[in-house]
């Protein structure tokens, strides 16, 4: 039954026309169940770990706060799209040397969704702040 979390968050996320904003971010959790599968699997976490994550990630879709959204420009896109293409290369250095159990990429290669979810999180909390000074002023 947990495995409907992603599913039901993403058909959310998908259907809102809000998704995306005009100043180029995501507005709640990007649909990126498929990285979130991906160290699922390579991580094998316990159970309770991993229904742990599902649940936060399924939540975070429904919390208006931003992500990047490189493609689009915006505050850091050009780092992100260096440091994804950086990623992009380890994920493929880990799925290479699968057989040889590459924990040590694996855990190097968390450093991007790290960062990305930091970053996106970091500019939510200065776009609200900013927002609520000016309501104050």
């Amino acid at each position: 039954w947990w495995l409907l979390l992603p599913l039901l968050a993403s058909a959310y996320g998908f259907s809102q026309t809000s998704a995306k904003t005009k100043d180029g971010f995501f507005l709640g959790f990007p649909s990126y169940w498929n990285i979130v599968a991906f160290y699922l699997y390579v991580l094998r976490l316990p159970a309770a770990v991993s229904l742990a994550l599902l649940i936060l990630v399924a939540l975070l879709t429904f919390i208006p706060s931003r992500y990047l959204y490189p493609s689009h420009g915006g505050p850091f896109s050009r780092l992100t799209i260096l440091l994804g293409s950086i990623w992009t290369v380890l994920l493929l250095m880990i799925l290479w040397r699968w057989a040889d159990e590459p924990r040590t990429l694996i855990m190097i290669s968390l450093g991007f969704p790290l960062y990305y979810m930091f970053i996106s999180w970091a500019l939510t909390l200065w776009l609200w702040r900013t927002k609520r000074r000016a309501v104050i002023s």
